[in-house]
C-alpha cells in the first residue's frame, strides 16, 4: 500500500511491496505460492483552485477541466484496489500469473461542477471514462504479470529466462524519474488513486528477458519487447489531470474562441461547453498513432568486492509517453476558406490532431550501488540520449498553424496532408546522485535520512527567439511577431520554456517505531522536495516548485495496515499542480 504523493510529475519515496509471505503449498518438486493485497482508501482536496491556474487569461483554458472540478474539502478519489499474484512451479521452470483490480466510487459516481470533454462538460454530472484505455477505466479488472520461467545452467554458468507479459527488472532506487526507469511503463493512474498498491504501477508487456551469470561477480542480462505499452495517465477531468485533451479517449482540443476572434475581427471568449459544439471552435483528435517496432536492451553487471556493484546498460526503446502529431487536412487554416479568412464562409479547421509516440530512442547508461560499513546507501546513475523527443510550446504551435505567425508561423503555408511532428530531436544528459544513512535510535525510533539531486541538460537546445519548447498550458508567450501580449504577466512573460539546464533536490526523513503496540508498528515520515533551477523537457523540474508529505504508515501483525498523509504542493510561477494540496488515508491486508 502506498500513498498516492504526488508533487509535480514525481512519486517521493519509495513503494516498497504491498504484498505479504503468501500462501504456499509444495508436493514433492512442485510449488504454489499465491500472495495478494487489499487496500480502501479516499483523497481529499485540502485547498481551492487556484485564479492563476483556472483562468483563461493564463491560457488555462486545455488544462484546468481536473481543477475546475473540484473545491476544497472535496472527495478527489474514494476506490478499492485488490492485487494478487500466483507463482507455479516443478523443478527449475515455472508460471507466474498476477491481476489487479480497481474500483473508484468518487469518479464513477460523483457529479463535478464543470466537466470534461468526455461527458460533454455536463455540469452536475459524473466524469466519463468512455474511450478510455483499460487501465484508465475508473473501475476495472486485468491481468498484469503473465509469462513462464525456468533456471538452467549452460556450461556450468546460471541462466534465468522468462517470457510472457512482465516488466524489465533494470533499477536504480531513484525518485526522481527518467533513466532506467524508462524501459517500462507505468500506470499513474493508478499511483494517484487513494488506494494505491505498489505492485500495480508497472505495466507488463510481452517481452523475452534473459540473465546469465558469466562469472561469480559478472553477469549479462537483456531483453526485447515484442509489442509496445505506453504509459497510462489520469483520465481528462480528474483531480490530478494536466491535461483536457491528451489521453486516449479525449478526442477535442478546444480553441475557446481564438479562431473565431480572428474572423470576427474582435475578441471572443468561449467555454468549453460551447466550444466542444462549434466546429470552428476545437481541433478534432484524429486516431493515435501506435508504433509496431520491437524495443531491446542489454546491460553488464560487475560485482567489485567491498566497492559496490557497477551497470553499464544499452537500450532502444519507443517514448512511453506521447506527442502531438498535427496533419493538415485542407489547403488553408479553415474548411472550406483559404488562409484568407475573407475568401469564403469557413465551416470547420482545416486540421486534425494526433497522439503519436516517437521510435527509436536510443540510450546508454551507467549506475552504481554501494554499502558502506557504517550502514550508509550510496548510489549514482547517469544516463545520456542522443536523440531525445522534446515537444514543441503548444500555444506557439497552434498559433504558428492557424495565423502563420510566431516562431511556427511556417507551418501555416504547409500543404494538406503535411503532418507536424510537434517535436525536435536533441541529446540529453540525466546524473542522479543520493544516499540513505541511518540516524540509529532518535527519540526512541531507529531513524533514517535519504537525500537525492538530480540534474537534466539539454545538449544545443535554441534560444527561446528562435524555437520554443515545452511550459505546457501558460498560454502564448510575446513574440517580435505576435500582437502585443495581452493577459497576465506570466502568460505574456518569455519564461517556463524548456532550459537546458534543470536540477533539484528530494530529502526523506523517517523513524519507525517497533512495538509501540503489541504488534503494532509506527513510521512517521517527512519527504522534502524543491526543484531549483530550469525547467525540464519532461515536467521532472519546474523552477521553484516545492512539494512536501507528512505522512503515518502503521504495520499491525505485518499484516494490517494502514497510511495517512497530507500532501502540501505550491512553488514555481509555471507549476501546474501549485494548487493540488490533499489529505490521504487508507487501510488494507496483505497475505
Amino acid at each position: 500500500m502506498a500513498a498516492p504523493a504526488i508533487a509535480g510529475e514525481l512519486v517521493f519515496g519509495d513503494l516498497t511491496s504491498g504484498l505479504g509471505d503468501g500462501i504456499e503449498w509444495q508436493q514433492d518438486d512442485t510449488r504454489l505460492n499465491v500472495k495478494g493485497a487489499l487496500s480502501i482508501g479516499t483523497i481529499r482536496r485540502a485547498e481551492n483552485p487556484s485564479h492563476h491556474l483556472t483562468s483563461p487569461e493564463n491560457g488555462m483554458s486545455i488544462i484546468n477541466d481536473g481543477n475546475l472540478n473540484y473545491g476544497r474539502g472535496d472527495a478527489v478519489s474514494t476506490s478499492a484496489d485488490a492485487y494478487l499474484q500466483a507463482d507455479l512451479s516443478h523443478g527449475n521452470v515455472g508460471v507466474r500469473v498476477s491481476a489487479k483490480g480497481w474500483y473508484d466510487y468518487t469518479q464513477k459516481h460523483q457529479g463535478v461542477p464543470h466537466g470534461s470533454v468526455n461527458n460533454g462538460y455536463r455540469a452536475g454530472e459524473p466524469l466519463s471514462d468512455d474511450g478510455f484505455v483499460s487501465l484508465g477505466r475508473f473501475s476495472n479488472a486485468v491481468i498484469d504479470d503473465a509469462y513462464v520461467y525456468g533456471d538452467f545452467q549452460p556450461a556450468g554458468h546460471d541462466l534465468h529466462v522468462r517470457i510472457g507479459n512482465q516488466s524489465i527488472p533494470w533499477v536504480t532506487p531513484t525518485t526522481i524519474a527518467g533513466g532506467l526507469h524508462t524501459v517500462n511503463a507505468f500506470d499513474i493512474a493508478s499511483v494517484r488513486r487513494s488506494s494505491a498498491i505498489a505492485e500495480a504501477r508497472t505495466i507488463a508487456m510481452p517481452s523475452l528477458y534473459a540473465k546469465l551469470a558469466l562469472t561469480d561477480n559478472l553477469k549479462v542480462d537483456a531483453f526485447t519487447q515484442f509489442d509496445f505499452r505506453p504509459d497510462v495517465l489520469p483520465g481528462c477531468g480528474t483531480f490530478l489531470s494536466t491535461s483536457d485533451y491528451a489521453q486516449p479517449g479525449c478526442d477535442k482540443l478546444t480553441l475557446n474562441g481564438s479562431v473565431l476572434s480572428a474572423i470576427a475581427g474582435q475578441r471572443i471568449r468561449t467555454t468549453d461547453g460551447q466550444a466542444i459544439t462549434n466546429p470552428l471552435d476545437h481541433v478534432t483528435r484524429g486516431p493515435d498513432r501506435y508504433p509496431d517496432d520491437n524495443q531491446f536492451g542489454i546491460g553488464l553487471h560487475y560485482l567489485w568486492e567491498d566497492v559496490g556493484l557497477f551497470g553499464l546498460y544499452y537500450t532502444n526503446y519507443t517514448s512511453r509517453n506521447p506527442l502531438t502529431h498535427v496533419v493538415r487536412t485542407g489547403p488553408g487554416v479553415l474548411t472550406p476558406a483559404a488562409a484568407n479568412l475573407g475568401q469564403a464562409v469557413p465551416t470547420g479547421i482545416s486540421a486534425v490532431y494526433e497522439r503519436a509516440y516517437p521510435t527509436d530512442i536510443d540510450m546508454v547508461a551507467v549506475n552504481f550501488k554501494t554499502r558502506l560499513p557504517a550502514g550508509t546507501g550510496i548510489y549514482a546513475e547517469y544516463s545520456v540520449r542522443p536523440n531525445q523527443p522534446i515537444a514543441w510550446n503548444g500555444s506557439d504551435f497552434v498559433t504558428g498553424l492557424l495565423s502563420g505567425t510566431g516562431p511556427l508561423g511556417e507551418l501555416a503555408s504547409t500543404p494538406t496532408g503535411y503532418v507536424a511532428p510537434g517535436y525536435d530531436r536533441f541529446r540529453v544528459s540525466q546524473l542522479n546522485l543520493g544516499a540513505s544513512h541511518p540516524l540509529g535510535n532518535v527519540l526512541g525510533g531507529e531513524m533514517k535520512l535519504s537525500a537525492e539531486v538530480g540534474m537534466k541538460y539539454v545538449h544545443n537546445l535554441p534560444s527561446t527567439n528562435e524555437r520554443r519548447y515545452g511550459r505546457p498550458g501558460f498560454g502564448t508567450a510575446a513574440h517580435e511577431s505576435y500582437a502585443p501580449c495581452t493577459g497576465s504577466a506570466t502568460k505574456c512573460a518569455v519564461e517556463g520554456f524548456d532550459t537546458p539546464l534543470s536540477w533539484g533536490t528530494r530529502f526523506k526523513l523517517a523513524s519507525e517505531y517497533t512495538h509501540v503496540l503489541p504488534d503494532l508498528n509506527l513510521t512517521p515520515s517527512l519527504s522534502l522536495g524543491y526543484d531549483v533551477k530550469g525547467y525540464s523537457y519532461d515536467r521532472v523540474f519546474s523552477e521553484g516548485r516545492h512539494g512536501a508529505i507528512f505522512g503515518l504508515e502503521g504495520v499491525f501483525q505485518d499484516q494490517y495496515l494502514f497510511d495517512i498523509s497530507y500532501l502540501r504542493t505550491g512553488g514555481g510561477d509555471y507549476n501546474l499542480v501549485a494548487d493540488r494540496s490533499m489529505f490521504q488515508a487508507s487501510v488494507g491486508v496483505r497475505f
